[in-house]
This record gives structure tokens, C-alpha cells and sequence, in this order.
């Protein structure tokens, strides 16, 4: 299991790339390099979702198997980012319904916007591939639909901007360039500049052993908080496969027929248990 320790270094890390992106992505939009700045913003978007990730694994780390596995993926961080949006959306939990944070110091609205991030009614899902996938698809055939605006046209979900920002592709005959996401540079950048600034103040507590205890201790005794990792749901093919992979080449038939036999037999007493 991957240690709070490892998991705090990662967040720093993360969140520093994320800003150094910002950084460049702003650079290049002012030097009208718009497809690339908004490619660069998207990554951007993806370490600061990492960021994110990492700092409630760190907290919860008992709970942090496939973590990894799944930040692999890059419409799983842009799930996470959309989570975390939301939920700074209801800082009105902090500070009432005018929405006016000028009296609270940065770490006092950090910590409410994770003890948020991670209660039950959000339960800082980390989704599986196909969740995410789905939901991606689903964001796409939306913006695509005509019947969504006065007229067709073009529009692209966030994690597409990134391959369309560097690639040539075609389409139906037509030869689509990366100029086509130019439009897109202002408002990734403006979303990738507003959630590192709601998030600024972390960087100076995930380094800080003081610091970190109080926001994580903080977090860790709001009601109903924990990291939910959304389980997979395996074929016996696919639980199979699995096992095979994490065999060395020289494994035998043998060897790894009575290794799929004893995981069939744990997943049997398992179920007998609940």
C-alpha cells in the first residue's frame, strides 16, 4: 500500500506541474498559440486533478487501493475536476448564503471544500474507466446534438481538446487541424488559473508536518468522510486475465491454472462471509 507520506509528495508535485502548465498555457495564448494553450491547459486541468486525488488518499490512505490504476486515465481526473468544481460551488456551506469568503483565510476554506469533497453525499468518488468513459460520451453526443444550439457546429468536450490541440485528423473528408480548438485557450486556462487559485494554500500545508496533521485530522473527523474508490465490476475472463498478468513469463499452465483456482475459491468465501 502506498504510504500518506508518498501520497502527500505526489500531490506537491502534482500541483507545481499543474501551475508551471498554467504558466506556459498562458504564454503561448498570449503569443497566439491558441491550440496548444489549450492543450497544455487540459493537462494542466489533469495534474491539478491528481493533486486533488493524492491529498484525500493521503488523508485516507487505508483506502486508496487502485488509486493509481485509475489516474491513469484521463477522463477519470476530469471527473475529478467537475467533482471538485461542484463542490467549491457550495462554499455558501462556509460562509452563508452570500457567498462572500473575504473574512475566512485561504486553509479555513481548503479544509471545508475537502471536508465537503470527501462526505457521504459526495463521497470523493474516484470512478472506474468505464464510468468516466461513459460520462465523457455522454458530454459529447450533448454538445454535438443541433437541437442543443441555434445551429450545428463543432464543439468539443474537455479531454478531446488536449489530442485535438497536437494532432491532424480527418473526418467524413474533411481534414480537421488543430486551429479548430483555438476557441477552447480562455476558458481551460481561465478554469485551470481558478481552480489553482482556490487551491493555493495547499501548498504550503501538504509539505508542512504541522500543518498537514491539523487539515487532515480536520477532514478525518467530519461525519461521513472517507475516499470511495468505485469498485469494477469483473468477468470471471477479465478477474482471470488479471491474475494472469501479474504472473512472471516463466509460469506454467499448471502454475497459473491453480493460481485462477484459488482466487475463484477466496472470491467464494468472500461472498460467504457477507
Amino acid at each position: 500500500m502506498t504510504s500518506a507520506k508518498t501520497f502527500r509528495m505526489v500531490a506537491a508535485a502534482a500541483l507545481t506541474n499543474a501551475n508551471e502548465l498554467c504558466a506556459e498555457a498562458k504564454l503561448l495564448a498570449e503569443n497566439e498559440h491558441n491550440s496548444r494553450a489549450a492543450g497544455l491547459a487540459v493537462i494542466g486541468l489533469e495534474e491539478f486533478a491528481k493533486a486533488v486525488a493524492c491529498t484525500v488518499a493521503a488523508i485516507f490512505p487505508a483506502q486508496s487501493d487502485d488509486l493509481w490504476n485509475r489516474l491513469n486515465d484521463h477522463n477519470v481526473k476530469q471527473w475529478i475536476v467537475q467533482t471538485f468544481g461542484g463542490v467549491e460551488d457550495l462554499m455558501d456551506v462556509v460562509s452563508g448564503e452570500s457567498g462572500d469568503h473575504s473574512s475566512l483565510k485561504p486553509e479555513t476554506i481548503l479544509m471545508e471544500i475537502f471536508r465537503t469533497f470527501s462526505k457521504g453525499e459526495w463521497g470523493s468518488v474516484i470512478p472506474t474507466k468505464k464510468s468516466a468513459n461513459s460520462a465523457i460520451k455522454k458530454d459529447q453526443k450533448f454538445l454535438n446534438d443541433p437541437r442543443m444550439h441555434a445551429r450545428p457546429t463543432e464543439l468539443v468536450t474537455t479531454p478531446y481538446i488536449k489530442n485535438a490541440a497536437f494532432y491532424v485528423d480527418v473526418k467524413k473528408e474533411n481534414i480537421l487541424v488543430p486551429s479548430r480548438v483555438n476557441r477552447y485557450a480562455n476558458y481551460e486556462i481561465q478554469g485551470l488559473t481558478w481552480s489553482l487559485e482556490h487551491t493555493s494554500s495547499l501548498m504550503q500545508i501538504l509539505p508542512d508536518e504541522k500543518k498537514w496533521m491539523l487539515f487532515a485530522d480536520s477532514v478525518r473527523q467530519t461525519p461521513g468522510a472517507h475516499l470511495s474508490i468505485e469498485k469494477d465490476v469483473l468477468t470471471p475472463k477479465k478477474k482471470a486475465l488479471r491474475i494472469i498478468d501479474k504472473l512472471p513469463d516463466t509460469a506454467t499452465w499448471d502454475h497459473i491454472q491453480k493460481k485462477i483456482e484459488a482466487a475463484v475459491k477466496a472470491d467464494d468465501e468472500h461472498r460467504e462471509i457477507s
